[in-house]
């Protein structure tokens, strides 16, 4: 499963922007934008050493890294976006 908070992204969906915990390598991830199961990708926002978002050079997006390895996507069974996968 791949899910995405960024439009534009093959996995976006407008309803991705809560009831999801993102798992890489068994740790919790957070402030992760994108997750896919299969390609083992999570990328998240770029983080300063006081754990705020960095800007792109322009101001104009939040900078992100990719990170490989282990993902696993949990959704709460009473989230929305749960509850719309569950109806195909």
């Amino acid at each position: 499963m791949r899910i995405s908070s960024r439009p534009g992204d093959p996995g976006y969906n407008r309803l991705a922007c809560g009831g999801i915990t993102v798992y890489l390598d068994g740790a919790e991830v957070h402030r992760c934008f994108t997750a896919d199961e299969e390609r083992g990708l999570v990328v998240v926002a770029d983080l300063d050493g006081q754990y705020r978002m960095r800007m792109n050079h322009k101001g104009t997006d939040v900078r992100t890294r990719e990170l490989h390895g282990v993902v696993r996507i949990v959704l709460a069974p009473d989230s929305q976006l749960a509850r719309s996968i569950g109806d195909r």
